[in-house]
């Protein structure tokens, strides 16, 4: 990841950069000083670009988020992240950016958050705050 100032490029650990946000995958994206003076963040090999405002509403969950208790199939997402507020089993869970098998009876304790571009998930127990992609 690259943090571009002028069109020269900086190389940066996202781990150590306080000031990279998240993409809408949930990927740490590096920040740019674009033609207008604006701040914009692109990820390496993307195609588009997002403001600076539009990746740090995101990350703080300032687009909304939908409280799932229950066992309801949901799919009126999409979502960035799913954060359990209680210890949590989806009985399924689809995401655009995964690869592999299928997902189920996939656990994740009270606290955590799983990061994906969600389309759709079931829960078998627990409740979920599931973070919007977009406003």
């Amino acid at each position: 990841m690259n943090i571009t100032v002028n069109s020269t490029a900086w190389p940066v650990d996202p781990k150590f950069n306080p000031v990279c946000g998240l993409d809408q995958a949930g990927k740490p994206a590096a920040l740019q000083l674009g033609s207008t003076g604006a701040l914009k963040a692109t990820v390496e090999g993307a195609a588009t670009e997002e403001t600076l405002s539009t990746m740090l509403a995101r990350t703080l969950g300032l687009n909304g988020a939908k409280y799932v208790t229950g066992s309801g199939s949901n799919t009126d997402g999409p979502w960035y992240a799913i954060q359990a507020l209680e210890d949590t089993v989806f009985s399924s869970i689809t995401a655009s950016d995964w690869s592999g098998a299928a997902a189920s009876a996939v656990p994740l304790p009270a606290g955590s958050r799983i990061f994906g571009q969600f389309t759709a998930f079931t829960l078998g127990s627990g409740k979920v705050l599931a973070f919007n992609t977009h406003a």
